[in-house]
């Protein structure tokens, strides 16, 4: 925010040192540096994960599963719900495709992506959540006497989803 200038490069340039010599002690503290970053909750969340671990191995109590307990906890709802990062995603990148595709994409997101995984955060969608809606998949009845989806369907469901995330 400062003007580029001779004079506030050299006040940062001492920020800097300062930060980097905090870093090296161990003493950074993150809030105290930058109170008003959007990445304050993130990392909040990922510190209570840390303390969390660290009383559960320091006491023995509850071993993994409260430390999976804490974890799950802290890294719930981390950022935008999928549905609203997913249409911010769309929106962004229709430009590049044709009407035919656009309607086929906003077939699919409407009617697989957004239903499963629609209110939950983004950053919290892991690896089991995906195979688990795979598998999901693999059972959706297809069109008509057919049994399921095919193959080919499925991977373009999930080659959308990979875009997305």
């Amino acid at each position: 925010m400062l003007p580029d200038n001779k004079t506030n490069r050299k006040m940062l340039e001492k920020v800097l040192a300062r930060i980097e010599s905090e870093i090296d002690a161990g003493t950074f503290v993150y809030a105290d540096n930058f109170p008003n970053s959007k990445a304050l909750p993130k990392i909040a969340a990922a510190q209570a994960a840390a303390r969390a671990k660290n009383e559960a191995y320091r006491t023995g109590e509850g071993g993994l599963t409260l430390v999976a307990q804490a974890v799950a906890e802290a890294v719930k709802d981390v950022g935008p719900a999928f549905e609203e990062f997913a249409n911010t995603w769309f929106d962004q990148h229709c430009i590049q495709w044709r009407r035919s595709h656009i309607r086929a994409l906003k077939s699919t997101l409407n009617g697989h992506l957004i239903p499963h995984f629609g209110a939950k955060g983004v950053g919290s969608i892991t690896k089991s959540d995906v195979l688990e809606f795979r598998a999901k998949l693999g059972k959706v009845k297809g069109r008509g006497t057919k049994d399921g989806l095919s193959a080919k369907r499925i991977n373009e469901i999930m080659g959308l989803l990979r875009q997305i995330i």
